[in-house]
C-alpha cells in the first residue's frame, strides 16, 4: 500500500492529528511508557532530539519553542528560571561555591529569597535548607527559627 516506511509514518501522523481519540490514546500510551521506564524514555527522547538536530533544525526549533511554552505555563516557572540563571552564572564564575552560612559545611545548596532577583541567594547545607523551608511554611517552631529570622530572612 505504501512505498516506504516514511510515507506510512507521515500518513499516520496526519491521521492522528485529525482524530482526537487517537491523540488521547497516544498521549496515554506515552505517559504509561514514561512512568514505567523513565531511563528508556529519556534515551528515546535523546535519539529523537539528535536526529532532529541533524535532519531538520527548523523542526527542532519548533520543538524547543513548544517545550518552553509548556514550561512557562507551569506554576513554578519563576523558580526554575531563577535556578537555571544561577547555574549559568556559577558556570561562568568558577570557585564561587560557598560554605553553609550556619554550619560552614561545604556541601551546599542555594536558597533564593526572591525568585524575581535570582542573584540574591543564601548558601545552606541540605539540612539547614530543608529546615529553613519548614520554618518559612510555619510547620515547626524552635530556637533555630529566631536565628534564621535574624540572620537570613531579615526581621520577619
Amino acid at each position: 500500500m505504501y512505498k516506504s516506511k516514511e510515507k506510512y509514518n507521515e500518513y499516520m501522523r496526519f491521521y492522528r492529528l485529525n482524530h482526537q481519540e487517537l491523540q488521547e490514546k497516544s498521549r496515554q500510551y506515552s505517559q504509561k511508557i514514561r512512568d514505567k521506564n523513565p531511563e528508556k524514555w529519556n534515551e528515546k527522547v535523546k535519539k529523537y532530539y539528535n536526529k532532529l538536530k541533524i535532519k531538520n533544525p527548523k523542526k527542532l526549533k519548533e520543538y524547543r519553542q513548544r517545550a518552553m511554552a509548556k514550561q512557562m505555563l507551569s506554576p513554578n516557572f519563576k523558580e526554575l528560571q531563577a535556578i537555571r540563571r544561577h547555574i549559568n552564572y556559577l558556570s561562568k564564575k568558577r570557585g564561587t561555591h560557598k560554605p553553609c552560612e550556619i554550619c560552614n559545611s561545604y556541601k551546599t545548596e542555594i536558597h533564593h529569597q526572591d525568585y524575581n532577583d535570582p542573584y540574591d541567594i543564601i548558601w545552606l547545607c541540605r539540612k539547614h535548607h530543608k529546615r529553613l523551608h519548614q520554618i518559612i511554611k510555619g510547620t515547626n517552631d524552635d530556637p533555630i527559627k529566631n536565628f534564621l529570622n535574624r540572620h537570613l530572612i531579615g526581621n520577619v
